[in-house]
């Protein structure tokens, strides 16, 4: 399952979460958004003990700013309101790595 994030309450929530919380920061227009989100939404169902959140950039630029993102598709990952990890672009197998990376997920 995958949260949309409308407001800085709901990312602070987000991060804050003591287990791997990984955010997807995407708009509509795009492309490459739109060829990996079944891709992550399958990951939201394989990974049940990561949270899975997503975020229009053209909706909630406080957010946006304060994670500091610079290209789309951008995903970050954090644990404990940390940034643990990061990845840009949208091979699916690189984003699953990344994932399993930082949830210690082998």
């Amino acid at each position: 399952m995958i949260t949309e994030i409308e407001n800085m309450e709901a990312f602070n929530e987000a991060i804050s979460k003591p287990t791997c919380s990984v955010v997807d920061f995407y708009v509509n227009w795009c492309s490459l958004c739109k060829t990996l989100h079944p891709k992550y939404e399958n990951f939201s169902k394989i990974y049940t003990n990561v949270s899975f959140y997503q975020v229009d950039v053209n909706e909630v630029s406080d957010v946006v700013y304060m994670a500091g993102f610079i290209n789309i598709p951008s995903f970050k990952f954090y644990k404990n309101n940390k940034l643990i990890g990061e990845f840009q672009g949208d091979d699916p197998e690189e984003l699953e790595k990344i994932i399993k990376e930082n949830n210690k997920i082998n």
